[in-house]
């Protein structure tokens, strides 16, 4: 169906306000990134002041782990976020409080079973992740604080992923504020004031958790939140722990594969370097925490939107939020790489690197690694749609081939260029990505005005009076006599006596759902519900009102009516 020129402005006013509404995503997620991911940054800071390239090194034999427990946080957290945030989207609170409920307890339970055997296999675990004669005892002292508080780590990633999708991102920011304020307090406390060891850095990093799941408790004096725990109903299907995981699939496929990646990387480079070669790894690492604050940020701020307006149907509106984002995306990650491309020694200076072999190597790795940056973040895009919209298999996928394929290309260039290999093997895995998502899930094909997809009419513009009676008027050519009285009695009227003398951004508009249902969708661009959170008037055969009941979780309220 071609769009006319009315409908560009009208899809362009929409894009206004979802990028009006993503700011309200975008930037409490950043701020509690820029916490939570400085804090990792300020331990590796400190341990190369106090105690040197060595006990540096091994942060980065250590690393692993955090990413083998981000896989069970990425099913719990990212997976259950999302199903609530479609439960949102189709109005069904019961089931969002089912998915938080056996969503923590799954996470919970394994997390604690698999720590207590890491650390009873503490030894053998380290000679895995390929700690050297020189660090062993650093990294055998860190990893032991850091799996005493796993159970915390992973339920405050969870619940940052869980929070934002259940209309608390400030609380989330919140609780990032307070995990790297702390984390960053007792490092340099602990470290330069008390002269403490490696531990400290550890401790650091459990309390800085447990303080922000102490502020997540907050979240239960909301009275309209989905996040509680929620028995199952007699005479209810429950819904499955399989279903619940299976959309944070490919962040756990990521995290998988960033284990086997790091081990990989590790090995060849403690091989051909010792010492030095890992001390690279941990800068690497350390600049891919920066730019994950970019990436994440932009990418996983912009999971509740995708996943609610797939819940409500809207194919045309997702659209929009991917571009949005895309544009928005790579203009922040491009000025935070060409600065490391034109100025590499910014990022090693941070380290006081003066190890001679390191001086050489790490500005050419730096700048590779910065260009990678600028292909991840489009691809945290693609994989942040797909996941939303019930395609987390070409998500999954995706990992897959990008594990592969740095997994084969480090391997190959291994023999002739081991200092080099992890860094250029990561970036043809980012590339050779890229050209997955375009060429087989055609990911650009739908992001320029050619059509509508399931819009059947769509209107913008303030809440005027004049403007309110025309879309009435031209809904009612869609709908029979029963339907417009609906609309009318349901949505148009309860809002006019709502906003009074006050103005809103509105969009109106009627999709027809794959499933033949036809929904009339009335937004208000809104910092609050001025309509209320009723759940609807009932049903009959003919017709069904339904009102979302969560009027936050978006950057406006939507009502809808669904006929069948």
């Amino acid at each position: 169906m071609i769009v006319s020129r009315l409908e560009k402005k009208n899809f362009r006013v929409e894009e206004k306000m979802i990028a009006k509404g993503y700011a309200r995503y975008l930037l409490p997620t950043v701020i509690s990134l820029c916490f939570s991911q400085l804090a990792p940054l300020v331990d590796s800071l400190c341990i190369s002041e106090t105690l040197g390239e060595t006990a540096l090194s091994a942060m980065s034999t250590v690393n692993p782990v955090y990413y083998f427990f981000n896989i069970i946080a990425s099913f719990g957290g990212v997976g259950g976020g999302i199903g609530i945030a479609k439960a949102m989207g189709s109005g069904d609170k019961y089931t969002g409080g089912r998915v938080f409920t056996k969503a923590i307890i799954w996470m919970t339970s394994i997390t604690a079973i698999l720590s207590i055997i890491a650390l009873i296999f503490i030894d053998p675990l380290l000679k895995i992740l390929c700690a050297t004669e020189g660090n062993f005892g650093y990294a055998k002292d860190y990893l032991r604080i850091l799996l005493m508080g796993m159970v915390f780590y992973v339920y405050v990633f969870a619940m940052t992923c869980i929070l934002t999708d259940d209309n608390d991102a400030n609380l989330a920011m919140a609780g990032g504020i307070v995990t790297g304020a702390v984390n960053m307090i007792i490092d340099v406390v602990g470290m330069f004031v008390l002269h403490q060891g490696i531990w400290v850095a550890a401790f650091g990093t459990v309390m800085g958790m447990v303080a922000a799941s102490l502020v997540f408790l907050f979240h239960a004096r909301k009275k309209d939140r989905i996040c509680r725990f929620t028995r199952k109903r007699e005479g209810l299907d429950d819904i499955s722990l399989i279903s619940i995981i299976s959309p944070g699939t490919p962040e756990a496929a990521q995290n998988l594969l960033f284990v086997i990646q790091i081990l990989q990387s590790n090995y060849i480079l403690s091989s051909s370097i010792g010492v030095s070669g890992l001390g690279n790894s941990a800068v690497i690492e350390n600049l891919g925490l920066v730019a994950y604050i970019i990436i994440a940020g932009v990418s996983e701020s912009v999971l509740p939107l995708f996943a609610s307006y797939y819940g409500e149907g809207n194919k045309d509106v997702n659209r929009i939020v991917k571009r949005t984002v895309l544009i928005l995306g790579e203009v922040l990650i491009t000025v935070f790489s060409v600065s490391l491309m034109i100025y590499p020694q910014w990022m090693m200076n941070l380290f006081s690197i003066d190890e001679p072999l390191m001086m050489e190597t790490l500005p050419r790795a730096i700048r590779i690694t910065a260009v990678a940056q600028i292909v991840a973040l489009v691809n945290a895009v693609f994989v942040s749609y797909l996941q939303s919209t019930d395609e987390e298999k070409k998500a999954t996928v995706s990992f897959f081939i990008q594990g592969i394929v740095q997994i084969t290309v480090m391997v190959a260039l291994s023999v002739r260029y081991p200092l080099d290999a992890p860094w250029i093997a990561t970036l043809v895995a980012y590339v050779s990505v890229l050209l997955y998502f375009v060429f087989y899930c055609r990911q650009l094909a739908d992001l320029k005005y050619r059509g509508k997809c399931n819009i059947v009419f769509m209107e913008c513009g303030d809440s005027s009076d004049t403007n309110l009676k025309k879309w009435q008027e031209e809904a009612g050519e869609h709908l029979t006599e029963d339907e417009k009285k609906t609309l009318r009695e349901q949505i148009f009227a309860p809002f006019i006596a709502a906003k009074g003398e006050n103005s809103y951004m509105c969009s109106f508009l009627m999709l027809e759902k794959d499933d033949g249902h036809r929904s009339v969708i009335l937004r208000y661009d809104s910092r609050k519900d001025i309509m209320g959170n009723d759940e609807g008037n009932g049903e009959d055969e003919e017709l069904v009102f339904e009102k979302c009941i969560n009027s936050e979780f978006n950057y406006v309220r939507r009502l809808m009516i669904n006929y069948r």
